[in-house]
């Protein structure tokens, strides 16, 4: 006989004390996009990894719902080893910009609105890297790429590397000098001690010499003017940025395109987006011969990877009950994307009380990816939930200056 003093909630713990959380990694992810037919298929017309096309195609894509371009890019980059420019609108930039550093690292990544020197930098040590762009950052004027390594001047701790020649680079690649150092492109001297707001980068750095020996290298507060960590090397790049303004739709002499090796890959997102933009003409000129890559989120494409949208549930958890039960039929495997495993078990365990209560059966094993992805979507037998899906928010990693 049932205990009529017994908790409902109680019941429902009980019920589903069975259901698992259990941990994947990245690879879950992306080995699931990594094995579609039509990656097979991208991966044949690039010819990759061999890459020996010379045809250099385009190729469009569709069917890429949520954060499954982000994990498209990924792969590609992996694969490929290549630099990576991605060219968006804002909508679909925001969901690279949240999700590429997660998946690839940080210091893999530069958002080109605030970090071109950074990647131009990248790119002239022949390191590969991604670039996001907005349309506008793509016809930005540029400096002459010739010579562009000159612009760049590497500082290692204990390194003999000239306090005057470090000067005299500061002074003739458009940093002023100031009696306080407070915004990029700013530099002082005071004595053996010269600090640095070097151009792209989110904090300054104060340098120490012993006659021309780097003796110290630590980040400090602009505000407090006080010193923080210790760094090993610091990259301090030139200001790459042209004075020279255009008007018409013709685009700049130089822009971040001339900067790309030939092997560079694009991906533009949206294509209806850019078939808009005012100087879509002029970026196309100049994309001639990279391997590209455009996504269409209106209309299907011969290659299409047949995804759907997640939905959006607005911490809504009995629709979200009626929603996993409705993957048991479909085997589909339910993945949660999130920081917290501690988390998702409470989700999970919640849930599953709401399914009780609405006479409703869910799956009992959760797979959960410890990632921050910007939106979720139903692929290749992956149900895949974000934090932005169930709860209606979003963490985002960093913040953005931009350029005036």
């Amino acid at each position: 006989m049932q205990d009529s003093h017994e908790n409902p909630a109680d019941r429902g713990r009980q019920k589903n004390a069975n259901a698992s959380v259990t941990r994947r990694k990245t690879f879950y992810l992306l080995n699931a996009l990594g094995m579609h037919p039509t990656y097979a298929d991208i991966k044949q017309k690039f010819n990759f990894p061999e890459h020996t096309n010379t045809a250099s195609p385009t190729l469009n894509l569709s069917g890429l719902q949520g954060s499954l371009s982000s994990l498209l890019a990924a792969q590609l980059f992996n694969d490929t080893g290549v630099p990576f420019l991605i060219i968006g609108s804002q909508a679909s930039f925001d969901i690279y910009d949240n999700d590429l550093p997660g998946l690839l690292g940080p210091a893999t990544v530069h958002t080109v609105s605030d970090e071109l020197p950074a990647a131009l930098g990248a790119l002239s040590e022949n390191r590969a890297a991604v670039l996001l762009a907005d349309f506008d950052d793509v016809v930005t004027p540029l400096q002459n790429p010739e010579g562009s390594e000159k612009r760049l001047f590497r500082l290692e701790k204990d390194q003999e590397a000239g306090y005057t020649t470090l000067t005299d680079f500061l002074a003739e690649n458009g940093y002023n000098r100031m009696e306080f150092v407070e915004e990029e492109g700013q530099f002082s001297t005071r004595g053996s001690i010269v600090d640095i707001f070097p151009f792209g980068s989110r904090e300054p750095v104060r340098m120490e010499f012993f006659g021309d020996t780097v003796t110290s290298i630590r980040s400090f507060d602009t505000n407090s003017q006080l010193s923080g960590a210790q760094l090993d090397a610091v990259v301090l790049t030139g200001n790459f940025f042209s004075e020279k303004h255009h008007d018409d739709d013709k685009g700049p002499s130089w822009c971040l395109l001339d900067y790309l090796p030939p092997e560079t890959m694009i991906l533009i997102d949206d294509i209806v987006s850019f078939n808009a933009f005012k100087k879509k003409a002029a970026v196309e000129k100049k994309l001639e011969g990279f391997p590209c890559l455009c996504i269409n989120r209106l209309e299907k494409q011969t290659l299409d990877f047949h995804s759907e949208a997640q939905t959006k549930l607005n911490a809504n958890f009995k629709l979200f009950a009626r929603e996993l039960n409705r993957e048991k039929p479909d085997k589909r495997h339910t993945v949660f994307v999130g920081r917290s495993k501690k988390e998702i078990e409470e989700l999970v365990e919640f849930v599953s009380e709401e399914a009780r209560d609405i006479r409703r059966t869910i799956p009992v094993e959760f797979n959960w990816v410890a990632l921050n992805l910007h939106s979720g979507f139903v692929f290749n037998g992956l149900d895949v939930y974000t934090e932005s899906d169930i709860f209606g928010k979003l963490h985002t990693h960093k913040s953005h200056k931009k350029r005036a």
